[in-house]
């Protein structure tokens, strides 16, 4: 399987996954407390870069995100049945909601069926001088 990872080849929703493996990593991705979506809170420490699509979380609700050396960057996130949405994104700095700078750890937005939603992270650049 050149170029795939066991996560890209065995999507975690098809049936033959298993359900133990594909709990355990979506556990390792998404956590839910008290209704609150919580975003690589709980990844291993030699996981830096990843990115994941279409993941299934309560609410009726569809997320995929991309971290980047440990770092939230982009969350992009549907909703399928209109509830409201409690999602702790994980930005360590400023973040925008559809364009929009947000502020804060929590966002709670009523959404509607079909709607799509995309959160971006400030992408800090390192410069190093010697």
């Amino acid at each position: 399987m050149p170029g795939k990872t066991l996560i890209s080849h065995f999507p975690l929703t098809r049936p033959h996954c298993g359900s133990t493996l594909g709990n355990g990593l979506q556990g390792l991705l998404v956590q839910v407390r008290d209704g609150t979506i919580h975003v690589a809170e709980r990844l291993p420490k030699r996981w830096r870069d990843l990115s994941f699509e279409n993941l299934p979380v309560p609410g009726g609700f569809r997320l995929s995100a991309e971290i980047r050396h440990r770092q939230v960057r982009r969350i992009h996130i549907s909703s399928t049945v209109g509830a409201t949405l409690r999602l702790a994104p994980g930005f360590t700095g400023p973040w925008s909601l559809d364009g929009v700078p947000q502020d804060g750890l929590l966002l709670t937005l009523p959404t509607a069926p079909g709607q799509r939603y995309v959160m971006q992270g400030a992408v800090r650049t390192e410069c190093v001088i010697t």
